[in-house]
């Protein structure tokens, strides 16, 4: 084995690119921009009241550290000589808040459903099909946010539990859903609304009894819901998108977006402070039925808590060999992560 740590080397100092197996750029600066800028306004909210919110200052400590550096391997496929370059190790804070580590979570449920979906196809096959379906309400105050999390996350499980067997519940075989929370700078309102993908039976369209059409989703969503307004509710069909739609579902529950603004920072404040108290013991994602299922037979670990560095297409191949560590650092005054150290760990396989 070869040990050939070259700091100095043609490559070093060079910015991070980093794409995925599909040739997209990852957001790497991108997020390490907005975490900051998070931790940043963390630690404000703190300073006016260190007392009431000494866990802000916590919470602000390792969101500022998060992604501090992150480091590489070249993983070589013995068979074919394809090179590869996948995450090794990275410090990541978890913090609900934290676009860095929302964004790892959502490629790590991204791997998950389309694992759990697969599986279900494998033990169940041509019984189900999978519906995109998305939930909304009424746009709500920064007053209000915490009651609307609350209604809509309770709306979903009157609709979808054994409790009332409504139509929905009934004709579903398993379900995923998240939670979005998206700003609206204009008008300074909160948009809650859920994204889930629905297993319904092979026959869903052409059975009555099983059918449900959009003025029937309304209805039932207006029920769930309790309100005397018909809420806005998409339903489609997931034919040959079936990753457009897991991603979709797959999405963090806060992006920075516009309620982050570093041209108002007493308005990004009281933003990032009412999320840090409105989120706070939520769950921000679920599983039922079948889908819930498969999740335990594949043994799968809460997003919460699992390994943000291997998120699914960063895992490493059985028989892969790691050849080349590259480590870069988050630079403040160039604001990109650099490459500050190569180690070269074994010479690759010859032609």
């Amino acid at each position: 084995m070869a040990d050939d740590s070259t700091p100095n080397d043609e490559y070093a100092g060079k910015m991070l690119e980093d794409e995925s197996s599909t040739g997209k750029k990852r957001p790497w600066r991108k997020q390490k921009m907005s975490s900051r800028a998070i931790a940043a306004s963390l630690y404000r909210c703190w300073k006016r009241h260190p007392r009431k919110y000494a866990a802000l200052k916590k919470r602000s400590d390792w969101m500022q550290q998060c992604g501090n550096y992150l480091v590489f391997g070249d993983i070589v496929n013995p068979e074919t000589g394809e090179v590869a370059r996948k995450l090794q190790a990275a410090q990541f804070c978890r913090d609900r808040l934290c676009p860095m580590c929302q964004w790892r979570k959502s490629l790590v449920t991204f791997h998950q459903l389309s694992e759990i979906m697969d599986r279900v196809d494998a033990d169940h096959p041509n019984e189900f099909i999978p519906i995109f379906l998305t939930l909304t309400m009424k746009n709500v105050p920064s007053a209000e946010l915490g009651a609307a999390i609350t209604r809509i996350l309770q709306a979903w499980s009157r609709m979808m539990t054994s409790r009332h067997k409504r139509k929905p519940w009934r004709i579903t075989g398993g379900w995923f859903r998240s939670l979005e929370i998206t700003y609206n700078a204009e008008t300074g309102e909160w948009h809650p609304h859920i994204h889930a993908i629905l297993l319904v039976s092979a026959d869903y369209f052409t059975n009555p009894d099983k059918y449900i059409d959009h003025d029937a989703w309304v209805a039932e969503w207006r029920w769930a819901l309790g309100c005397d307004y018909d809420p806005s509710v998409d339903v489609r069909t997931i034919k040959n998108e079936r990753a457009h739609a897991v991603a979709e579902v797959s999405k963090y529950a806060v992006k920075p977006g516009e309620w982050v603004n570093l041209d108002d920072a007493d308005g990004t404040d009281s933003r990032v402070e009412l999320l840090a108290l409105e989120l706070k013991g939520r769950r921000l994602v679920a599983f039922g039925g079948l889908m819930m299922q498969a999740r335990k037979l594949l043994k799968q670990e809460d997003a919460e808590t699992a390994d943000l560095v291997h998120t699914g297409e960063d895992a490493e191949v059985r028989g892969d060999l790691l050849v080349a560590l590259d480590r870069f650092e988050w630079q403040v005054g160039v604001t990109n992560y650099v490459r500050v150290k190569r180690d070269v760990l074994v010479e690759p396989p010859s032609e």
